[in-house]
């Protein structure tokens, strides 16, 4: 009896124990998130927004790591360790070989052809991939109706394919996420009828950015969506800073600006459990399989 009372007690403390962790994590992340975000979002006011996202991406990944093993909440393999610290040094590399700090935002710029015609594609891909969502909700709708009277087969076909799937919502990811850095810059830059065209644009983003993230939880496997999705908000975010704040005219060495981005990449596929050449074998594999069928 006295044996039972101590395996209960001990259960109990460790239950209270991981309680407390998670929530020692929970509350160290979310001041990580704001203070990393925060700073992100008022370094993109003084300077170029193509620097703000990496870092913050970098510096969030480095804290996680270094939060979850100080509190055992989780052990990190060989590769994990070494995409944390190979973007970590390489974010921190971008602050030297990327754009200089300070530079004014000239007028002419933001109304070149470069700029509005990034600007007009991405609205367009935006636009698109909240399309591709709202669809994918509507057919999800109706697939459950479906399931419900007992059409199965039918049920299937009504669903986006799994290549749509991940396009659409890594899409609304990439774009909201590198929309949100040019809209904080703009919020210092805007006043009157503007700053509250900025605000809704804003509040726009910030729930395609929060809808995809929840909803691509659920339905899409995150081992292959969060690296992409990464990737893709990485990518348009230089883009953006490149041709809509002209970034490029503070650039100190291309070559290095090139390399320490290629390094980025390389560190966001080495987080993941994701194998792009397994993926493309398979890929082939099910497709001889398709053919002699």
């Amino acid at each position: 009896m006295e044996w039972g009372h101590t395996s209960l007690t001990l259960a109990v403390s460790l239950s209270l124990f991981g309680s407390l962790c998670y929530g020692c994590f929970l509350a160290l992340y979310a001041i990580g998130q704001i203070g990393a975000g925060g700073s992100s979002t008022a370094a993109s006011w003084y300077g170029p927004v193509s620097i703000t996202l990496p870092v913050y991406m970098g510096s969030m990944q480095l804290w996680t790591l270094l939060l979850m093993s100080a509190l055992g909440m989780q052990s990190y393999t060989k590769s994990q360790q070494v995409g944390t610290l190979v973007l970590a040094t390489a974010t921190t590399l971008l602050v030297d070989a990327g754009p200089a700090a300070g530079g004014a935002v000239v007028a002419e710029q933001l109304a070149s052809p470069a700029a509005l015609l990034w600007v007009l594609f991405m609205g367009v891909a935006w636009a698109a991939a909240v399309a591709g969502m709202a669809v994918d909700r509507e057919r999800g709708q109706i697939r459950a109706r479906l399931d419900k009277i007992g059409g199965g087969a039918y049920a299937t076909r009504v669903q986006l394919g799994e290549g749509t799937l991940l396009a659409v919502y890594v899409a609304a990811q990439a774009t909201s996420t590198s929309s949100l850095t040019t809209l904080g810059k703009l919020l210092v830059l805007v006043d009157g009828a503007s700053l509250g065209l900025v605000l809704a644009l804003l509040a726009l983003t910030t729930c395609t950015n929060l809808a995809s993230s929840i909803v691509a939880a659920v339905k899409i496997n995150q081992a292959t969506f969060i690296p992409m999705a990464s990737c893709g908000s990485l990518v348009l975010n230089q883009a953006t800073g490149l041709l809509l704040w002209g970034d490029g005219r503070t650039v100190r060495s291309w070559l290095s600006y090139a390399g320490v981005h290629v390094l980025i990449l390389l560190g966001t596929y080495e987080l993941s459990s994701a194998d792009l050449c397994e993926h493309i074998r398979q890929r082939r594999s099910r497709a001889a399989e398709t053919s002699l069928s």
